[in-house]
């Protein structure tokens, strides 16, 4: 009985997974990720330094977009691949802890 409680479970958890969008680099959002990305960048007065390919959008509609450290973008990367193996983000840097911009 417990095995089998143990087995739903992990198919839910599963099914929740698959369901979910992955992330998108925002800057491979055709048309608008860069153009969201300037005038965020240039509303903040961001610098051209700024590890832009670790901002990931939750999905192609652009409602959030999180910045994450170089480390989880790989990590991201590499569990999205179809063959689980990612590409490092070309941007590296940004050591800091993720944050999350709404708009």
């Amino acid at each position: 009985e417990a095995y089998a409680r143990r087995c739903t479970r992990e198919e839910g958890v599963e099914a929740r997974v698959a369901a979910v969008e992955p992330y998108v680099p925002l800057l491979s959002v055709e048309e608008r990720g860069p153009a969201i990305w300037g005038q965020v960048q240039e509303f903040f007065g961001i610098a051209p330094t700024f590890p832009e390919g670790q901002l990931l959008a939750h999905s192609t509609r652009v409602k959030k977009v999180t910045f994450v450290t170089a480390a989880a973008r790989r990590a991201l990367d590499a569990a999205q691949a179809p063959d689980g193996k990612g590409k490092a983000p070309e941007e590296e840097g940004g050591g800091g802890r993720g944050g999350e911009a709404r708009g």
